[in-house]
């Protein structure tokens, strides 16, 4: 499938709202926020990773992805623990859904946004 052609099956995905509630982490010093509802953004990546099977998810070390929002990466344990009381706090946090975003990871390990792509406003776009 084309990038184009998978820009058209998100508007299957309608906009919708997340919650972060829970503070996790990952080995490898990777902080994060898990969305809910998850099962709906399980549901999301497994058609994006279908749509690119040549470029999946984490180079593929991950057979099933967990969805989350990296609030801190290669971060000591001290950094982690403090992050951690600093937002904790707050949560949860809600926002709406309404892009998804394919990022790429380079050498040095550097994010950058890919292709973005806008999720319906109704199932009659």
């Amino acid at each position: 499938m084309t990038r184009d052609a998978a820009g058209a099956s998100s508007v299957l995905w309608l906009r919708q709202s997340a919650s972060f509630a829970t503070v996790d982490r990952f080995p490898g010093a990777v902080l994060f926020l898990s969305p809910e509802p998850v099962d709906r953004f399980k549901q999301m990546t497994r058609i994006f990773v279908d749509a690119f099977p040549d470029c999946p998810p984490y180079g593929g070390a991950f057979p099933d992805p967990h969805p989350h929002l990296t609030v801190g990466s290669r971060i000591d344990a001290v950094t982690a623990d403090s992050l951690e009381d600093l937002i904790a706090p707050g949560l949860p946090l809600t926002t709406r859904v309404e892009r998804l975003t394919l990022l790429v990871e380079d050498d040095e390990g550097q994010w950058t946004v890919a292709q973005s792509w806008p999720l319906a406003t109704s199932t009659t776009n």
